[in-house]
């Protein structure tokens, strides 16, 4: 990474059970962890989601409109 340069970055919560004992960081990161298990995420410097919360769009009002759009 460089200062004024774009990056997206994850964060990961490791300390699950399904991801416990961690002998291989590397080796989790392919075989065992999924998107449940990404806690943050930075796009082009911008936060996305923070613990585990979508922070670009309103979820309850999507949520909302998808019970709605299910009725027509």
């Amino acid at each position: 990474m460089e200062a004024g340069k774009k990056a997206d970055i994850i964060t990961i919560n490791l300390n699950k059970p399904h991801l416990t004992p961690l002998y291989d960081p590397y080796s989790h990161l392919v075989y065992c962890v999924s998107a449940r298990d990404v806690e943050d995420v930075i796009i082009n410097g911008k936060i996305v989601m923070r613990n585990r919360g979508v922070k670009t769009i309103d979820e309850d009002r999507v949520l909302r409109e998808v019970v709605l759009w299910n009725k027509l």
